[in-house]
């Protein structure tokens, strides 16, 4: 799995953006096309994580 030094995983990371703004949406009542905009992009990280694996898997 390719990982951003720093940061983690793309997964980790979308995960974080999700649960995070599900965190603040409970406790702030966000706007909601904010929540969509996050949701779409942690699952944008999650799916490019998936491909990433699948990607090294096939060429293995």
């Amino acid at each position: 799995m390719i990982t951003m030094k720093k940061w983690g995983t793309k997964s980790e990371i979308g995960g974080a953006i999700i649960f995070t703004t599900i965190a603040v949406d409970v406790i702030f009542d966000l706007n909601p096309y904010l929540l969509i905009v996050s949701a779409i992009t942690g699952l944008i990280l999650i799916f490019l994580s998936v491909y990433d694996w699948y990607k090294n898997k096939k060429s293995k």
